[in-house]
């Protein structure tokens, strides 16, 4: 649901994703080979953002992931305006007559201009895992039954029921961390209906 805590989780996920990228890429430009060079960085990090940002619009396609399925390709103007943007940015970083224009740096090295697009479309692959294992927990946790607190939050990964940390949001009387407890369950079960 659009409305929902999760998806605002999710997409405050996919924005630190893409931030840590961006700063990875600048950070990378800045100290590469020893240079300080803080030309080089900025490009890196611009660039860096504007594709991570075109991949992301894959990403915003669904809750679920979409890298490995025909949820990508099933929209044109969405593809076509991915490749608009990749052709601009890539003309902004090829074309020596733009570099003065939007002030990138010239004579960057192939290393340098590999890992821009691959803090960018990597970027796009972290948060498909991160989705992945979203939908794999909200899937199984569905068939996690585990009488416990109804405080409690349940997650279920590869057959175990995970009851996590959240008590009684730290209850007045505990200054103690909660305890983590793990319980195999062989095979989903599901309370009965009343």
């Amino acid at each position: 649901e659009i409305g929902s805590g999760l998806v605002g989780s999710e997409m405050c996920i996919e924005t630190v994703i893409i931030s840590i990228a961006t700063i990875g890429a600048f950070l990378l430009g800045y100290f590469y080979q020893g240079a300080h060079n803080a030309g080089a960085a900025m490009t890196m990090a611009f660039t860096t953002l504007c594709m991570s940002r075109l991949f992301h619009g894959f990403s915003c396609k669904a809750e679920k992931p979409v890298i490995f399925s025909k949820r990508l390709w099933n929209n044109p103007f969405a593809i076509l305006a991915f490749l608009a943007g990749m052709v601009l940015i890539n003309a902004v970083l090829w074309i020596p007559g733009l570099h003065e224009l939007f002030q990138i740096e010239n004579g960057m090295s192939g290393v340098l201009l590999g890992a821009i697009y691959g803090f960018s479309f990597g970027s796009m692959v972290l948060i498909q895992i991160v989705k992945a294992i979203a939908a794999a927990v909200e899937r199984n946790k569905k068939s996690c039954f585990c009488r416990k607190n109804p405080c409690t939050v349940y997650f279920a990964v590869q057959g175990f029921c995970v009851i996590d940390w959240v008590r009684r949001l730290l209850s007045e009387t505990s200054d103690s961390v909660p305890e983590l407890s793990l319980i195999h369950i062989s095979e989903p079960t599901r309370p009965e209906p009343i």
